[in-house]
């Protein structure tokens, strides 16, 4: 909790689970009392869904950081359908107090920066289960402009995260995306990020091992359905043109109002640099 502007500021980063997050904030309502303001950092799930909770919803936003977040310029500012003007203003304030900045966006499954960033990983592990090496997957993500690995991000964000974020955008947009089964794998058997120092790669001192981890390989050898050989356009292909389409319906319905929007969530969110080369991978 943070006082601003003379009234109380109380950030939540819980566990991706409905009704968790209610229960919070039902406590966290009775504890700050009737002037505090209440966020939650949930990456995915609906503002308005976690206020039902609430007596008084229309102190109540939505402020995502993205991971890492010291890299990370956007927060993302989410505004429910109770969400107060008065309540956004006073979190603006805040997130440009932490030296960032903050991109309103409406209330719908996964905002903006998560509905692209959730099709992405999905289809990186997609891919690794389709025998494309984990150094290619990189080299294409590096050339489209992410600053990372998918797979690497995968650890910063962790698994069971990953997990909960993605069943929120499946349950909501079933018919686009295949969710990839070895993030189940890698659940069960620990490896669930960074944080443990064990994930998709190992962690030395918080520093990642240059190939991935010999039990991620072998869980992505028990989940191959068949091995394609995929060209490097077709691969910056795969992993880019379901966040183009994904952009392209978060723009038709209003979650923002223009690309420009998108761009800085693209930039700001997810570190993407706009010079890249990775347009000549599509040149004819």
């Amino acid at each position: 909790a943070h006082r601003t502007c003379q009234r109380t500021l109380v950030i939540e980063s819980i566990v991706e689970k409905l009704d968790i997050k209610q229960a919070f904030f039902r406590e966290a309502e009775q504890i700050f009392g009737d002037d505090a303001l209440l966020c939650t950092n949930t990456s995915t799930l609906p503002i308005s869904r976690i206020a039902e909770a609430l007596t008084h919803p229309e102190r109540f936003g939505g402020m995502h950081f993205f991971m890492p977040v010291v890299d990370r310029t956007a927060v993302e500012l989410i505004v429910g359908s109770e969400t107060r003007a008065a309540t956004t203003a006073a979190c603006r304030s805040h997130v440009e107090r932490l030296g960032k900045e903050p991109l309103v966006v409406g209330d719908c499954p996964g905002f903006v920066v998560n509905r692209l960033l959730s099709l992405y990983l999905n289809e990186a592990m997609l891919l690794l289960c389709r025998g494309v090496s984990a150094g290619r997957i990189e080299a294409t993500a590096l050339g489209y402009g992410m600053p990372i690995s998918p797979l690497e991000l995968i650890d910063w964000i962790g698994a069971p995260t990953m997990f909960d974020a993605g069943r929120v955008f499946w349950q909501a947009f079933p018919e686009r995306i295949d969710p990839a089964p070895m993030l189940v794998a890698m659940i069960k058997n620990k490896r669930l990020g960074r944080a443990v120092s064990k994930g998709m790669y190992d962690y030395q001192d918080g520093q990642r091992d240059l190939e991935l981890s010999p039990r991620t390989v072998e869980f992505s050898k028990r989940y191959c359905r068949q091995k394609i050989e995929f060209s490097d356009r077709q691969l910056m292909e795969i992993m880019t043109i379901p966040m183009w389409i994904e952009a392209a319906l978060v723009l038709r319905s209003g979650v923002v109002d223009t690309y420009e929007r998108i761009d800085f969530a693209m930039q700001g969110g997810l570190g993407f640099d706009s010079n890249a080369p990775w347009h000549s991978f599509f040149d004819s």
